[in-house]
């Protein structure tokens, strides 16, 4: 529990650490150009040949069961309420 400044009463609540390690298993991407980050993620060995460059949505799936997902801005305004903050893709 805190007073503030201004007299305002403040109670909270920590939350804690636990001993086990964290698990990433999935990292998202937005990306202004699928195709370009495609062939990026291919020219790592990360992205299979054939996959489709005009895709919203991409999940590259690691060996060790990690997914790498990459997202147009454009998807992520459509399955995100905080997307729409998202400034639309602009050609350079």
């Amino acid at each position: 529990m805190a007073i503030l400044p201004w007299g305002a009463l403040c109670l909270w609540q920590t939350a804690t650490m636990s001993d086990s390690a964290a698990n990433l298993h999935m990292l998202n991407v937005i990306v202004g150009d699928m195709a370009a980050s495609l062939d990026f993620y291919r020219r790592l060995v990360v992205a299979p040949d054939g996959t489709d460059a005009s895709a919203a949505h991409v999940q590259l799936r690691m060996p060790g069961g990690f997914s790498l997902e990459l997202d147009t801005a454009e998807s992520v305004r459509f399955w995100h309420a905080a997307g729409a903050r998202i400034p639309r893709a602009r050609a350079w």
